[in-house]
């Protein structure tokens, strides 16, 4: 599946849901939708203007089945390496959440 279509965003007036689309995959979470997801939450944080996330996996198979470890690079430049090792997409994505000013809900 295209990276880029991983994670989808909907917003719907003052809530916006954050959906992880790999289905096939029964939702893993990779690095690139970690670090998407934390971007986007970043941003909602700066606008203010979203009162609640909620976060969802495609389809009805599972909400999210882990990490998906075969999407670790195996062979990471040096400058990928410095950015794991300084705050993991897990981590990131999970101060993301925290800082977040209003109700994030796991569906």
């Amino acid at each position: 599946m295209n990276v880029e279509n991983e994670l989808m965003v909907q917003k719907e007036g003052s809530i916006c849901t954050i959906v992880i689309n790999r289905p096939e995959k029964r939702n893993l979470l990779t690095p690139t939708c970690l670090l998407k997801m934390s971007e986007v939450i970043e941003e909602l944080t700066k606008e203010r203007n979203v009162l609640v996330i909620i976060i969802r996996g495609a389809e009805d198979k599972a909400f999210c089945a882990g990490y998906d470890i075969s999407a670790l690079p195996t062979k990471p430049t040096s400058q990928i390496e410095a950015d794991l090792k300084e705050t993991p997409p897990l981590e990131r994505a999970l101060q993301a959440i925290r800082k977040f000013p209003y109700p994030v809900l796991p569906c």
